[in-house]
């Protein structure tokens, strides 16, 4: 008795199964289910981050790198192809890389949600990173987010020592970032 029981609910349980799966098959059944924006998705969406401005830098083997588009919110260190920027302000900002050096690097220190785009762009640093973005260790600016936007072909290399890396500070790749997330 108990085993035609346990024979029958098995029997039930598949003609169930078997009649969802036949229903969930035909067309007339398919339902759309938009999808509920969070926080979360403005966050890791660029086309939900309005740029108040765009720095632009441009690399070149033949002299110093050039920096167009900063503003008073912006410390800057240009050493030849070596270029750090500091900034200080709250809005989110668009920095553009272009141009070409086998010599050098763009740092960043920021504690602003920010975009860079790589705009045929090639830049090689023997000694460290090609691009390092240095963010804050500590709430409520850790973890703001790095857009990277690609236009054309870019290259980047990092070195196989880094010279140029401060004790305080990590790096570990040819594109770099501390204490960020990196979106698309």
């Amino acid at each position: 008795m108990i085993m035609n029981r346990i024979h029958l609910f098995r029997t039930l349980c598949f003609l169930v199964v078997l009649a969802l799966w036949a229903t969930g098959c035909q067309k007339d059944n398919i339902v759309s289910v938009d999808r509920i924006a969070t926080s979360d998705d403005v966050n890791d969406d660029i086309s939900c981050t309005t740029f108040a401005q765009t720095v632009y830098v441009t690399f070149t083997d033949q002299g110093n790198a050039a920096v167009t588009g900063a503003t008073d919110d912006f410390s800057m260190t240009i050493n030849g192809n070596d270029v750090t920027i500091v900034y200080a302000g709250e809005e989110h900002i668009m920095y553009e890389l272009s141009g070409a050096t086998s010599n050098g690097f763009f740092k960043l220190y920021s504690s602003s949600k920010q975009g860079i785009t790589l705009n045929g762009v090639n830049l090689t640093n023997p000694n460290g990173a090609a691009i390092n973005v240095q963010g804050p260790t500590s709430a409520p600016n850790k973890g703001k987010r790095t857009f990277i936007v690609l236009k054309g072909t870019n290259a980047m290399a990092d070195g196989t020592s880094y010279t140029d890396t401060p004790s305080t500070e990590d790096e570990k790749a040819a594109l770099f970032q501390r204490h960020r997330e990196f979106g698309c």
